[in-house]
């Protein structure tokens, strides 16, 4: 007798799984969701439900949440009508790229594929990051410093409250770094290089 897709497929443990997180937002889709299709949003203590036509279903958001949340439901239609099918067959969906990235990191179920284990903070915008692997060092975030949610970098005693929330560099205020862009800050190498078992892009699993 052949075994059946669904029973070689993890079948996912939480109601909901996280697709993408980007500047404090952290973005999931639910299982047991109803239609019209939709994702799960919040932001700054804030929480709201937003069809993948942009209209809010539910809630609220900060107006900078609320923007940047539109523009990233407008730019990912096709990956997030993948993932409402993929949840609603009760499949883990494949992780979407974040605002302004410009690379994603696909894998099977899971948005990040390294952990961060311990932060520093240097000179500069600089901080020194060690992962769970054992590869550690410096990345300059000077790029990022006063703009969007960074503007609270402008304070440097907010900035070196840096500290590590399962896995992810982090601030208060639900500022993260997203931990698979730092490895490769840090290790200068491109995603194929780190892990050649995964695939550039979107497409089907």
């Amino acid at each position: 007798m052949s075994t059946s897709k669904r029973e070689n497929t993890p079948v996912p443990q939480s109601p909901f799984t996280r697709i993408s997180q980007f500047y404090g937002i952290t973005i999931e889709m639910g299982f047991e969701d109803e239609e019209p299709p939709h994702i799960h949003v919040s932001y700054d203590g804030k929480e709201a439900k937003v069809g993948l036509d942009n209209q809010v279903l539910a809630g609220s958001l900060p107006p900078i949440g609320s923007e940047m949340v539109h523009e990233w439901v407008s730019q990912h239609q096709e990956e997030l009508q993948d993932a409402w099918k993929r949840c609603s067959r009760w499949e883990y969906p494949l992780p979407i790229l974040p605002l302004y990235h410009d690379e994603p990191l696909v894998g099977p179920g899971h948005l990040y594929l390294t952990d961060v284990e311990s932060v520093e903070v240097r000179d500069g915008y600089r901080i020194w990051v060690r992962f769970e692997d054992g590869v550690c060092g410096e990345v300059d975030l000077s790029h990022l410093a006063g703009k969007g949610v960074f503007e609270a970098w402008r304070d440097r005693s907010f900035f070196e409250r840096v500290y590590v929330n399962n896995g992810v560099v982090s601030w208060k205020g639900e500022i993260d770094l997203d931990p698979c862009q730092l490895y490769m800050d840090v290790t200068g190498k491109v995603v194929e290089e780190i892990w050649p078992g995964l695939r550039p892009g979107y497409q089907d699993a």
